[in-house]
């Protein structure tokens, strides 16, 4: 069975339900060792294996498709229905690929549809584009295999930034836009050395069930490259109204606080329980360390005097229990380190310098010696169970139920400002990069879509306080209410230097984004690698110090090379020039120069290029 509309041809095998594109004069065709399936109790049924399988053509004034309708699997006591669609938008001429559940009488727990494309020439010029934080260009020659992605795949977290991926063959090439992205993972296969590489989506159901239709939206173009993809999901997201410029948001807040910055990231105090996994048995003085904010107000002065002249200083640790402990109750500054009274002092010397500062916060880790704890707040896993885990410093723990998170935010900025905290920002940990929760308590009961937008009205709020806000990493569906974030790096940043890489780091997002959000950069300097040149080439800002609250975390693994605190600043100082004039442009392209890698240009849309050459850290601006 086939469609065809102007120079876009679809056929679908009645049998097999494999589907042939034709763009032009570009075939892109279903993987023929792969079929679709979905899994239900841990058993995989496969499409076209379905009793029932009727195919219906048809057409109308927006577009020309085919319905395929299942019923029937076998084992199943209760029949099973759904339908897949694959039509044609005549106005841009789009493939769209919709899974519509029909009847759900049993709980499934994923359906992969449609499959991956074959993609099967051992050529650098056939390449798939993921969005695995910044951005990853992984040629089907790459030597390494890919391996699992964060959060094994899932969109809407630090494995995914934006919800699509992207293939290109000598030049023509697809992206896949994947428009409900909150209940959907990505798949990749790619052994070591290639000659392959497979993509392509799995959805799980919401709160049980499938229950409303998911989209994937396939954009097909000749002659393009991994700039003009990401340019064309920037027009697909201006078209949905969610891109919020950092000129936007510059009405409400004072953005320029941030503009050419020096990010100083440090704590208060740390103590860890020893019910944490990261309690040192052994070396108990690990465990527990204060500075007080008098010796930090010191030390940021110190700055000043060696010519720092902007900085914004991100405070960890700064309540009574110390860094990640019985929150959300963070209502009282810590008293070994003085207390109210120095911690307003320390806000006020940032200020008198010309500095900003924020706190850490946080609102899904829901720990149990919290006095606010109990288990009416927390999310309810389908078992009526919630869940508990002891991974940081605070030891036991459980998830706060976005839906019952606002009041608290309320509580405690109330508190800050009763106590005449200043806040010029703050950071919500984990609201970006960590995936969105699902909770079954009747009360409450909260999907995974609902929990990003419940996580979506705390920034609200907060900007309504004149608050900058931001979080842990960045995905686009948080942007509208993030102004910063704790940084967005390449994936072979959040590993030891000479850990084997996984592709060819790419800026996608910030081809898209660049001036809709600020991202700190991290600063390290190793002997054949110099982490600044990646800074320049985004043009964001610098990190100047940045403290790892776990040992061997958040890419803080302490064997660069010990520059001077002088050469530090001077560092920076590059960096935060080219970022004040950047700033608010968008990054127009990115491109690889004389097909290295580690030669690369960016180029603003104000004229400004950045060339920068990772085989002799040198670089270039103009």
């Amino acid at each position: 069975m086939e469609i065809e509309y102007q120079n876009m041809k679809i056929k679908i095998c009645e049998r097999t339900l494999k589907i042939e594109i034709r763009y032009n004069e570009t075939f892109w065709k279903s993987d023929s060792s792969y079929n679709p399936y979905f899994i239900e109790n841990k058993q995989k049924y496969y499409l076209n294996e379905a009793d029932i399988i009727n195919h219906n053509k048809w057409e109308n004034a927006i577009g020309i498709g085919i319905d395929t309708y299942f019923s029937g699997f076998g084992n199943f006591e209760k029949n099973y229905e759904l339908m897949t669609r694959v039509w044609i938008e005549k106005n841009d001429k789009n493939v769209i690929f919709e899974l519509i559940p029909i009847k759900e009488d049993e709980k499934i727990s994923e359906i992969c549809w449609p499959c991956h494309f074959e993609f099967e020439k051992k050529s650098q010029n056939w390449y798939t584009l993921i969005n695995v934080q910044q951005g990853l260009l992984l040629p089907n020659t790459w030597e390494n295999e890919f391996g699992m992605p964060f959060f094994d795949g899932q969109f809407c977290t630090s494995a995914s930034y934006m919800p699509w991926y992207a293939q290109i063959k000598d030049g023509q090439g697809y992206l896949a836009i994947c428009e409900q992205p909150w209940d959907a993972f990505y798949y990749v296969d790619h052994p070591a050395g290639g000659p392959y590489t497979h993509i392509g989506v799995r959805w799980v159901p919401s709160l049980g069930l499938m229950r409303y239709k998911r989209c994937i939206r396939m954009i097909f173009q000749e002659n393009t490259d991994y700039t003009k993809i990401c340019k064309k999901y920037k027009q697909y997201i201006k078209e949905q109204g969610k891109f919020i410029t950092l000129k936007e948001k510059r009405i409400k807040l004072d953005v320029d606080k941030l503009v050419g910055a020096a990010i100083i990231h440090e704590g208060i105090k740390t103590s860890i329980a020893n019910t944490s996994i990261f309690y040192d048995k052994n070396n108990i003085q690990n465990n527990y360390s204060l500075t007080t904010f008098e010796e930090r107000k010191e030390e940021i002065i110190n700055y000043s005097k060696l010519g720092l002249e902007k900085a914004y200083v991100h405070l960890d640790g700064w309540m009574q229990d110390g860094y990640d402990n019985k929150h959300p109750d963070a209502l009282e500054a810590c008293k070994e380190a003085g207390g109210w009274d120095a911690f307003r002092d320390f806000i006020k010397t940032l200020h008198d310098l010309g500095y900003a500062g924020g706190i850490h916060d946080q609102y899904r880790d829901f720990y149990f010696d919290a006095k606010s704890f109990s288990k009416e707040f927390a999310c309810q896993n389908s078992d009526g169970n919630i869940t508990v885990h002891q991974l940081w410093a605070g030891g036991k723990q459980s998830y706060l139920c976005a839906s019952q998170v606002l009041p608290f935010v309320k509580r405690n900025y109330k508190n800050l400002e009763e106590h005449q905290i200043d806040l010029d920002g703050t950071y919500i940990d984990v609201f970006n990069c960590n995936e969105g929760d699902e909770c079954y308590n009747y009360k409450h009961k909260m999907s995974r879509k609902e929990c990003l937008d419940y996580r979506m009205q705390i920034f609200y709020y907060l900007i309504s306080k004149g608050i900058l806000t931001s979080s842990e990493e960045v995905t686009d569906w948080s942007l509208p209410g993030v102004v910063f974030a704790h940084y967005a790096p390449y994936n072979f940043m959040m590993y030891d230097q000479k850990a084997a890489r996984n592709g060819i780091p790419v800026p996608l997002f910030n081809l898209v984004y660049h001036e809709c959000v600020i991202i700190p950069w991290m600063m390290e300097k190793y002997k054949d690698e110099d982490y600044m040149l990646y800074a320049l080439i985004n043009g964001g800002i610098p990190y100047l110090k940045r403290e790892s609250s776990y040992p061997n975390m958040d890419g803080c693994f302490g064997n660069d090379e010990n520059l001077s605190l002088k050469e530090r600043i001077k560092r920076c100082k590059i960096v935060m020039d080219l970022h004040k004039k950047v700033v608010y442009k968008e990054l127009i392209k990115h491109e690889f120069i004389d097909n290295d890698y580690k030669k690369q240009k960016s180029v603003f849309s104000d004229g400004t290029e950045v060339e920068i050459d990772l085989n002799t850290n040198r670089f270039y601006i103009k």
